[in-house]
């Protein structure tokens, strides 16, 4: 399957609630990780971390500002995504709206207003999309 393919598939995918909906092993670690759930991503006060999932590290980094009108303003980007990995972010917006981002490597990506973002790493395999904890 072509990557940008992929990346189509998984962001329907996770817009859908599909990753959602799979087994906890898929959305909060794997089996073959090399850490547990419970430590797969640093805590969300630290600027940047190392997403796992499936023994694959994938580097990412966010900043947020107090937004004058309620939120945060920020940028997020992926300075490290192995072959056959993506990496997400998922925005929830003031305005309620909530929406997936594929972040491109190298790639400062900027938001304003939003009430929270989480960033996500994930594969697809075996017809599946496996995504681990958020961050």
């Amino acid at each position: 399957m072509g990557k940008h393919l992929v990346v189509a598939v998984a962001t329907a995918m996770l817009v859908g609630g599909v990753a959602v909906a799979a087994p906890a092993r898929a959305v909060n670690g794997s089996a073959r990780s090399t850490a547990p759930p419970s430590v797969l991503a640093a805590p969300a006060a630290k600027g940047s971390t190392t997403l796992w999932i499936h023994g694959k590290g994938v580097r990412v980094w966010k900043t947020w500002y107090h937004h004058r009108g309620g939120g945060y303003d920020g940028h997020f980007g992926a300075t490290s995504v192995p072959r056959g990995t993506y990496a997400f972010a998922e925005i929830n917006w003031n305005s309620g709206r909530h929406t997936i981002v594929p972040v491109k490597v190298h790639t400062t990506h900027v938001y304003r207003g939003a009430k929270s973002v989480y960033l996500r790493a994930c594969v697809w395999e075996r017809n599946n999309l496996w995504c681990g904890s958020p961050w």
